[in-house]
């Protein structure tokens, strides 16, 4: 589920009751020796976030709720980039490693952009020589 909106009542009531559902689930959900898990508490209280979240947004007049930018997504894609040069980066790689990709985020032209593309990639290709030369 990626959207919560009102625009289609009868779908909106059965996603809410679907995410009531997995609250349900995992409160009666039993491991092992029917021990409490960590992942239990955190399924239900993300979901009792979103529900709450989406009833305070869609009764202020706003279309629609997009739940799928409520997840840890971006920032995980993140890592994985840093991730991609060095398993496990130092503070000083990990460091090093944001400010290219941030960089690089800024250097990349949008498809709707007014401007003409200038010697960016030049740039680009001057910081990655600067962090080479150092690494060496």
């Amino acid at each position: 589920m990626q959207t919560l909106s009102k625009s289609d009542v009868e779908k909106y009531y059965e996603s809410v009751s679907f995410l009531r559902s997995i609250v349900t689930l995992f409160q009666t959900m039993q491991f092992g020796q029917g021990n409490w898990r960590p992942v239990q508490t955190g399924v239900i209280l993300a979901t009792n976030a979103i529900l709450e979240l989406a009833e305070e947004v869609l009764s202020n007049n706003l279309q629609f709720l997009l739940t799928s930018r409520l997840t840890q997504d971006c920032l995980e894609n993140l890592f994985s980039t840093v991730r991609l040069k060095t398993a496990t980066p130092s503070i000083r790689e990990f460091r090093n490693s944001l400010k290219i990709i941030t960089v690089a985020q800024c250097l990349k032209t949008p498809r709707n952009s007014t401007h003409l593309v200038d010697e960016a990639q030049f740039l680009a290709n001057y910081i990655e020589k600067i962090g080479s030369d150092k690494e060496e």
